[in-house]
């Protein structure tokens, strides 16, 4: 099946590494109190890989990922430059 999402958005702060260093570092690198959140303005997937625009720091930029679907929740992994 294919997933679709429009216009989603999150807190900086929820979006987690797992690694708390690491969660920290990006959190003072993506200046969080000027942009507390980024979103997720156009995304499509199927078979586990998909494409999004994400807006961060008021820039839009084209991101691919993978998910895996738990429940009627899909996990999705990103790189995020």
């Amino acid at each position: 099946s294919i997933l679709e999402a429009e216009n989603i958005s999150s807190r900086v702060e929820d979006l987690k590494t797992g690694n708390e260093a690491r969660d920290g570092h990006v959190y003072k690198k993506r200046e969080t109190t000027k942009y507390p959140k980024i979103e997720l303005l156009k995304a499509k997937a199927s078979s586990g890989k998909g494409a999004c625009i994400l807006k961060i720091k008021d820039v839009k930029q084209k991101v691919s990922f993978t998910y895996k679907m738990e429940k009627d929740k899909a996990l999705i992994e990103m790189k995020i430059s």
